[in-house]
């Protein structure tokens, strides 16, 4: 009650919370996610993108639909090895996924995620889950597979521990692998309202 009332809080607290919910799911419920797209989430902290964001995985499977293979951003666990090591593939490949998200000096590749900034540490997780998702929409564009899977990448918070620049120019690599990759989609959110011109999203919520 002293929060409330030191901070001018009272209008904000008589607003009902349930509907807010409500909004959300049937908006996540509208979400297509359709197959070489970006769908991007935009809003304030704390207008409900997260809440989005997680009711889009929990609804988007029912029984009657073909699977989707989720790969979100803030599931990736970086082991404790050098950076190029995190990855499966050869080493170009590696330093291929790494240039995409503007990780591209020699000592970098050296050194392990505990030693990166955090905006270093962020963008390798996404070059991981980049790698990730491109290597499950190959298995899932096999022509020899009836019941193909939707691969969706899912980043909340979207460079958000970048600065501006390197942050647009993540946004459009992103956008690039997703024109080059027509089995991919991806579902981000972001309350950086820049990004929506490098991202060019086919749905923008």
């Amino acid at each position: 009650a002293a929060v409330v009332r030191w901070f001018g809080l009272g209008d904000a607290m008589k607003r009902p919370v349930a509907p807010a919910d409500e909004a959300a799911v049937r908006s996540s419920l509208a979400l297509d996610l359709a197959p070489g797209t970006i769908t991007l989430v935009i809003g304030p902290s704390g207008a409900g993108k997260s809440t989005l964001l997680r009711d889009a995985q929990r609804v988007a499977n029912p029984p009657d639909a073909r699977a989707t293979v989720w790969i979100d951003l803030a599931s990736i666990v970086l082991p404790d090895v050098p950076v190029v090591d995190c990855f499966p593939s050869d080493l170009r490949a590696t330093l291929l996924d790494l240039a995409r998200v503007g990780l591209a000096e020699a000592w970098t590749y050296l050194r392990t995620p505990a030693e990166l900034s955090d905006g270093q540490r962020w963008r390798l997780r996404l070059a991981v889950a980049l790698d990730r998702a491109r290597r499950a929409a190959a298995v899932a564009s096999a022509p020899a597979r009836p019941d193909t899977p939707r691969v969706i990448l899912v980043a909340d918070e979207f460079a958000a521990l970048l600065d501006r620049v390197t942050a647009c120019v993540v946004a459009r690599s992103l956008r690039r692998l997703i024109d080059a990759n027509r089995a991919l989609a991806a579902l981000v959110a972001t309350s950086h309202h820049d990004l929506t011109r490098a991202l060019a999203p086919d749905v923008l919520v």
